[in-house]
């Protein structure tokens, strides 16, 4: 038996191979993917971090200068080896925020875990899961096989968020107005200090100039997930969950039709009232989507490589919301006494149209991006009551944006050079956000 136990370890590790991950914003894994482009060749999927290969590297940050808007974190340290890396930050309220992570790669299956920086889209704002987030707790992870005469990868997610809630937030979760609820004869709801995100993923390359994708999030608020919970395309039975659990599907895809040229897109599909057998819920629970598209050129002269994009956006008004804050599609973050709630999807939240253009050039070491994007917001956000049945019920709110509406026009400069990094967005002529620091790698 002690033998038998032995050899499978001894295959086990012996498969296991020592990789690094990247993440969406470091110049390698940018690289990565602009060569995939220019060889005109999708990526296996658009997830990252992603395993690839990366030096060790050892960062101190030096005291910086800093303005922000929200809740944007500013690193202090980072050391990242073969399979593991940790972060130290400082939050707006100057607190310190730790992150961590752990991972391997075992033939074709990998995972990372911990306290880290995820993302699930090559916009530069997804629709359905993105970099909004400034961190997740939890695991990634999938593979990528042989089908037929391409390729596919399954992926998975399961992230916890902050459950903290006011006390008039505990006592509408406390509510039971879902007549569909197992727990509709008590009269509760479910309010249990949880708030957990579990996602699949069906990437599918035919050819190599062509992928999509399929994903199903699964929210569960006010109850720890069960087995049920963990069930591939729990979407399509959502009634299991009825009361503690929301669901949403989103579907994205990438074509490389010549080197160097991409087009790439997203939908996501919060609610949707069926016509036919849904007459009269427009007030319970109103039609929700939310897509993005683009196109990008990418090429390299000489060491340096560059990338062209151009990006529209919809977000329907009521896309994200819910009545019950743990079944709402945000992440909680809270530093010292303040509360920042951040949309899982679209980094602006909802009823929103915006369009961006952009343009990067990157190298090993530096990298110089311009972005411009234009915004239009309507009156309804993430905070505006899902009891008000009146304003859901009225379908041209649906799309948005609704009511009176507001225009911002972004600017961002971002220049990495050796050891200096400077950030700055400008809202027309007003600098809004900007970060200096200066860095020195080991």
């Amino acid at each position: 038996m002690k033998k038998t136990v032995i050899l499978i370890l001894f295959i086990v590790l012996s498969a296991i191979q020592l990789f690094a991950f990247s993440f969406e914003n470091d110049n390698e894994y940018k690289i990565y993917t602009i060569e995939k482009t220019i060889s005109g060749e999708t990526l296996p999927t658009a997830i990252s971090p992603y395993p690839i290969e990366y030096t060790k590297n050892i960062s101190l940050y030096f005291p910086f200068l800093r303005k922000n808007t929200g809740y944007e974190l500013y690193d202090l340290f980072s050391y990242r080896a073969n399979n593991y890396g940790i972060l130290f930050e400082i939050t707006p309220e100057n607190n310190l925020n730790f992150e961590y992570y752990f991972g391997k790669k075992i033939n074709s299956f990998w995972f990372i875990a911990g306290k880290y920086k995820t993302d699930w889209s090559l916009l530069e704002h997804g629709v359905f899961f993105s970099d909004a987030l400034p961190y997740v707790n939890g695991i990634t992870g999938g593979f990528t096989t042989d089908f037929l005469l391409g390729e596919m990868g399954i992926y998975f997610g399961a992230y916890s968020f902050n459950a903290y809630l006011t006390d008039e937030e505990l006592a509408i979760q406390k509510m039971n107005v879902d007549g569909n609820s197992d727990r509709r004869s008590i009269g509760i709801g479910y309010y249990d200090p949880y708030k957990s995100l579990l996602i699949h993923r069906l990437d599918i390359k035919p050819i190599k100039q062509f992928r999509f994708s399929f994903n199903e999030l699964n929210l569960i608020g006010g109850k720890f997930p069960d087995l049920v919970d963990l069930n591939f395309m729990n979407i399509l039975h959502n009634t299991y969950g009825e009361g503690y659990s929301n669901a949403l599907f989103g579907l994205d895809g990438e074509i490389v039709p010549f080197k160097g040229i991409k087009l790439y897109g997203e939908f996501a599909m919060d609610d949707y009232v069926v016509p036919l057998t849904e007459a009269g819920a427009e007030s319970y629970k109103p039609t929700a989507f939310a897509w993005g598209y683009g196109s990008s050129i990418n090429g390299k002269y000489k060491n340096t490589y560059f990338i062209l994009k151009g990006e529209k956006y919809k977000i329907y008004s009521w896309m994200y919301n819910r009545w019950q804050e743990l079944l709402k599609f945000t992440g909680r973050y809270i530093d010292g006494n303040k509360i920042y709630d951040i949309p899982m999807g679209y980094d602006y939240g909802n009823d929103i149209e915006s369009y961006l253009i952009s343009l990067e050039f990157i190298n090993k070491f530096d990298n110089l991006k311009v972005l411009y994007e234009h915004i239009i917001k309507g009156e309804i956000d993430l905070n505006t009551s899902y009891f008000n049945t009146e304003l859901k019920g009225n379908t041209k709110t649906w799309s948005g944006p609704y009511g009176e509406t507001t225009e911002f026009n972004y600017t961002t400069l971002q220049l990495k050079l050796k050891n200096l990094e400077i950030n700055t967005t400008f809202d027309k002529f007003e600098l809004i956000k900007y970060t200096v620091k200066i860095s020195c790698e080991f």
